[in-house]
This record gives C-alpha cells, sequence and structure tokens, in this order.
C-alpha cells in the first residue's frame, strides 16, 4: 500500500478529483451512473482487505443471516468513522462520483439531505457472489436508503451486475464505480463467475440532526 499519509495527500490538491472518466455504456435513462477510479487505489484496496483478515466475516443476507445460496462471499465492514490510508482516498473519489450523479440527475440532489453509512468490502471466490435478484430498499430495516453504490476492484470475465428492468449488464472492470437508486427498479443480481472477485458496496441513507463526519474540505451540499 502506499505509505503517503492523508494529510499529504490533501495538500497535493488531488485529493478531490474532477475529471473522473464516465462510463459511456450506460444509458441516462437507466439513473445509473458510472465513473472510473484509479486502478492503483483499487490495488491499494485489496490489499488493504486483506491485511484486515481477523475482521473478516462470511457475508449474510438482509436478514442477517448466512445463505450460501442467495449470497456466497467474505465481508469485511468499513465504519464511517474511519480514515485510514487508502480508505480516504477511497472516500474523497465517491464523492466526486456522488457529485457526478447529482449533476447528472439534478433531482436527486433536490430530495432530503441524506450521507453515506457503514459500507462494506466483499470478496467472491470462483462460483461466489449474490446470486438471486434483490434491491437495496427491500425492508423496513433499508427504509432510509436513497442510493446504492458498488465499486469493482479488480477486472473479472464474466463477473459484473445484471440490472432486471432495464436490462442491462455491467461488465466487472476494475475502477469501475457506479450509483443507483436503492429502490425495486433497479432490482439486480451478481453475475457468478469462475475467478475472484473483490467489490466495495454501500448505500446513502436519508439522516436529520446528525452531521456528516466526512472533512468539511470533501463535503459538498447533498452529502
Amino acid at each position: 500500500m502506499s505509505n503517503i499519509s492523508a494529510e499529504a495527500y490533501q495538500t497535493t490538491g488531488e485529493m478531490y478529483p474532477n475529471d473522473l472518466k464516465e462510463c459511456s455504456i450506460i444509458p441516462k435513462e437507466s439513473f445509473i451512473g458510472g465513473w472510473y477510479l484509479p486502478k492503483d487505489m483499487c490495488n491499494d484496496l485489496i490489499d488493504y482487505f486483506h491485511s484486515n483478515k481477523e475482521h473478516h466475516r462470511e457475508g449474510v443476507v438482509g436478514t442477517g443471516a448466512i445463505k450460501k445460496s442467495v449470497k456466497d462471499s467474505v465481508d469485511l465492514k468499513i465504519a464511517i468513522n474511519n480514515f485510514d490510508w487508502p480508505i480516504y482516498k477511497f472516500r474523497a473519489y465517491l464523492q466526486q462520483c456522488l457529485d457526478n450523479y447529482t449533476k447528472k440527475y439534478e433531482r436527486a440532489g433536490m430530495i432530503n439531505r441524506y450521507d453515506l453509512i457503514d459500507y462494506n468490502f466483499q470478496y467472491y471466490k470462483p462460483d461466489g457472489g449474490f446470486k438471486t435478484w434483490h434491491c437495496e430498499r427491500g425492508s423496513p430495516k433499508a427504509a432510509n436508503r436513497v442510493l446504492a453504490f458498488q465499486l469493482y476492484l479488480n477486472d473479472v470475465d464474466n463477473g459484473g451486475t445484471e440490472f432486471e428492468y432495464q436490462n442491462l449488464k455491467l461488465n466487472a472492470e476494475q475502477g469501475l464505480c457506479t450509483i443507483w437508486p436503492a429502490d425495486w427498479t433497479h432490482t439486480h443480481r451478481g453475475i457468478v463467475a469462475q475467478e475472484d472477485k473483490y467489490i466495495m458496496t454501500g448505500w446513502f441513507e436519508y439522516v436529520s440532526t446528525r452531521e456528516s463526519i466526512i472533512p468539511r474540505w470533501v463535503q459538498q451540499t447533498h452529502i
């Protein structure tokens, strides 16, 4: 992993990128946005996942149960107040993706304030994955979710994500970070691959009185 400190990186002027390449194959009418993040950061994030094996857990479904026929993964939960390196760098890039999304879909920036919550690394062994159709706001427990995100950390042949009603299959391209509405309109499933697959994924939820703990120099008005 890079040994540069978060504070030092802040002073380089690179911490808040403005020129992320957009994934051009995603139709605007899908309400899915995709942008490419640096591949070297993705490699650092995979290293971070492997360096924290003591915190790895079997992946669970929405009820909290382990059901490998539905979701077969090894997860690493990242707390919202975790600013380890390279998590700190990733958070700034995710912020830029969210800014790009709300510029592309302006109405997404006009609703009540929402913010990132705890999120996950997910590692899928060959034949693993989130195999069944699901959405990210499918129960009262998930009712405050507004948007979901996913970042592919490595290239995987025939191992991306399929969105049912958009009739869209996205390839697992290293660095591709996607954001989409959390509701049933964006029902999706993972495409089961025959090789290792690493992703980061999570949600933006409605908030009321609590303040975002993203550093203010990174903040924008809607996160």
